[in-house]
């Protein structure tokens, strides 16, 4: 019962349906599906996604112009944005993510404190590196296009840690709040990999992530509200 709460609050968070409006559409749901909410058209490996259709690890997910979806696991939460594909790999049983595979669009995430997995990008891997972060980790994924005409990876570690991999360079990247970086395509042994600023998401986005899953983000638990 506390867990539909939770998955009530955010919903008002994010998307300002009033706490009964939310609690009585996400409750029911909850027995049938790990969808939270969904907009516009989105296809599960090559398959228009229907309401009340359960998303399992092993899964291609592609969302549409103007199309959104949020969903959860066992100790994760994703929201996936418009023109996106993931593919989510399975981690130690069919109901934990092992991996996020990123080949185009955005996605913000939010790890448990126990998770272990990686965020793959075309430019740079990012492990979940859970060490220092008693927090979990909150990561923001987009792909963009760079100045050449090809894609470069925008990755900001909202909380917690990440360990980066580009070719044969490795980075450990930590932060309570928003730490960015651009990946550049791999060229010879090493990446390119350069710090950036925090662009196209904010705090409320991962708060309501983790509230889904019953956590809160580094800066809540430090009793920190930022931006």
């Amino acid at each position: 019962m506390r867990r539909n709460f939770l998955r009530a609050a955010a919903c008002v968070a994010l998307g300002g349906m009033s706490a009964t409006h939310a609690a009585q559409t996400i409750a029911p749901r909850k027995l049938a599906t790990n969808v939270v909410q969904m907009k516009g058209g989105v296809l599960v490996n090559r398959q228009r996604l229907t309401t009340w259709q359960w998303l399992q690890t092993g899964d291609e997910i592609i969302t549409g112009p103007h199309a959104t979806l949020t969903f959860f696991f066992s100790d994760s939460a994703f929201h996936i944005r418009q023109n996106s594909r993931v593919v989510l790999g399975r981690g130690a049983s069919i109901n934990q993510v092992g991996s996020l595979q990123v080949s185009r669009g955005a996605v913000a995430s939010v790890w448990g404190r126990d998770s272990s997995g990686q965020i793959i990008t075309p430019h740079v891997t990012a492990n979940i590196w859970q060490e220092k972060s008693r927090a979990g980790c909150g990561v923001y994924t987009e792909i963009m296009p760079n100045s050449s005409g090809s894609t470069q990876t925008y990755l900001c570690n909202c909380y917690g840690g990440l360990e980066l991999v580009a070719g044969e360079r490795r980075e450990m990247l930590h932060a309570d709040h928003h730490s960015a970086i651009w990946a550049d395509p791999v060229i010879g042994r090493y990446g390119n990999i350069a710090s950036a600023d925090t662009l196209n998401h904010a705090d409320r986005e991962l708060e309501y992530l983790a509230r889904l899953v019953g956590q809160r983000t580094a800066w809540q638990t430090l009793g920190k509200k930022i931006g």
